[in-house]
């Protein structure tokens, strides 16, 4: 018999099975609550399949035989020149694929509220990165994608640029308009490299948006893992047929520097295998998971006070149905909790007014009759009556929401120095509310989504002290690179 108390892992892991929590969140296979006989039969192989590279097994950097064949068939599939499984996650597919493109001190264009993994890769290359800003959605106060205008501004400022990056969809499943994005790249030679992370299910169903290679991206990177029935840390990189083979020999060279020199044959099964599942069902369970999420949707609308994302809420963008954004007087942290604690149901995030629910193929009608049965529940709760009240009497005193809430919004940090020369500098341990005007030594990082507010180098502003303190008293969580056992002090530049 197992003494639990030896493998604290396994017990965390079986004390959060038991609870059956319905998941609304990565990964997407959601635990095989439909049941999927493939994944069943991935299951019933798993020490079977856990092999090396020996005769018979292929080599995943030097693909002859079987793997060879995957990717072919992934490429197919995926709509590109060629795919590349990954098994170090996105990450390693996004270091490759900037890493691979550019070279040292070339200056790239980068959407701020991209995911830490671009900005470490820019740190890695010794890039020169120039940032454009993403739009907000005001009705959630949310940082959305990259608006083309913008983008050529800050373009035309920067001719010598060699590539921009952005990210398409955003956590929230807003997606940039990519084509017009292309054609700005393709007009001033710039490459066009695109975190897709949350959109590797797109190219299989004719009701999602369209891949961001199908839209002239030169090379995106997706994370199965996300929003398909694959493990977590399973990915792929698509590549366009704009790259030379001098390109792409340089990024495959990458892949094998950011990927493990022992791939999980395991991760590679399940690439596979989530990939044959979407070409022989995606289209019809994704046509059954938009009927589950529109009746969540008319659910709510006659609900005082919540808002559901969608294309309505977006200008000069396309929005992903199957990322369902509850916006509500409640805050976040607060419903997520409370969704979890009294009705088993784990959301994917929460930030000060939404969460973030992860819809895939795996989920069951089941699953969204529950959402709305604990959401209805939440919501006519005289408590609920009462905060909405108190929400619109704060919103009478000023007509714009935004300035009262205007800590919601990503600040602009102003870059002093860059990472490398940050790095090389004494640095000191002040407090917080000390930090105003000094530039930073570390990362500050709220998890989820992942996306920095400051990196070394950056001028810490007021802005991102009061972005900070919101952030800690609404429970969310911000991680830090080398103060992370400090939770009211930082990292600056010594003077």
């Amino acid at each position: 018999m197992i003494n639990f108390d030896r493998v604290p892992i396994i017990k965390g892991l079986e004390f959060y099975k038991n609870q059956n929590n319905t998941a609304f969140h990565m990964p997407g296979h959601k635990q095989n609550q439909r049941i999927f006989e493939e994944l069943e039969f991935l299951k019933a192989n798993v020490y079977s399949y856990d092999l090396t590279e020996v005769p018979g097994t292929d080599n995943l950097y030097e693909a002859e035989e079987m793997i060879k064949d995957a990717q072919v068939l992934l490429a197919e599939a995926m709509g590109s020149k060629k795919s590349y499984m990954l098994v170090n996650g996105s990450t390693c597919g996004i270091y490759s694929m900037i890493l691979g493109l550019l070279n040292k001190n070339d200056k790239i264009i980068v959407q701020r509220n991209c995911h830490k993994s671009v900005f470490t890769a820019i740190y890695l290359g010794n890039l020169s990165s120039i940032y454009v800003y993403p739009k907000v959605i005001n009705d959630f106060d949310i940082a959305s994608t990259v608006d083309a205008n913008d983008l050529a501004e800050v373009i035309k400022e920067n001719k010598d640029a060699k590539a921009v990056v952005i990210t398409s969809p955003t956590y929230y499943g807003t997606c940039a308009y990519i084509k017009e994005i292309s054609n700005l790249c393709k007009e001033n030679n710039m490459l066009l490299l695109v975190d897709e992370a949350h959109g590797a299910h797109f190219n299989f169903s004719s009701l999602l948006p369209e891949t961001a290679i199908s839209l002239g991206a030169d090379i995106a990177v997706t994370s199965f893992h996300k929003t398909l029935p694959a493990l977590t840390q399973t990915a792929v990189l698509n590549l366009s047929h704009s790259l030379s083979d001098a390109q792409i020999e340089k990024i495959e060279s990458k892949l094998q520097m950011f990927q493990s020199s022992s791939p999980s044959y395991l991760f590679l099964a399940s690439i596979d295998m989530a990939r044959y599942i979407m070409e022989t069902k995606g289209e019809m369970l994704t046509r059954e998971l938009k009927a589950n999420i529109d009746k969540v949707k008319e659910a709510l609308s006659d609900i005082r006070g919540i808002r559901v994302l969608d294309e309505t809420h977006l200008e000069n963008e396309s929005y992903d149905f199957t990322r369902l954004v509850i916006n509500t007087p409640l805050r976040g942290n607060y419903l997520a909790e409370l969704l979890r604690s009294k009705y088993n149901i784990q959301v994917e995030m929460a930030d000060f007014n939404n969460i973030v629910l992860i819809g895939t193929i795996a989920d069951t009608s089941i699953m969204y009759e529950n959402l709305v049965k604990a959401l209805k529940d939440i919501f006519a709760d005289s408590n609920y009556e009462a905060q909405l009240n108190a929400h619109i009497n704060e919103a009478r005193k000023d007509s714009n929401l935004i300035n009262i809430n205007s800590y919601k919004l990503m600040p602009k940090p102003k870059t002093i120095l860059n990472w490398h020369e940050a790095e090389e500098l004494e640095r000191e341990l002040v407090e917080l509310d000390d930090s105003i005007g000094r530039v930073s030594a570390e990362s500050l990082v709220p998890y989820p989504p992942g996306v920095p507010l400051v990196l070394p180098g950056e001028e810490i502003t007021s802005e991102i002290i009061t972005y900070i303190n919101a952030i800690k008293s609404d429970s969310l969580k911000l991680t830090k690179s080398l103060s992370s056992k400090e939770a009211d002090k930082i990292y600056v530049i010594k003077i």
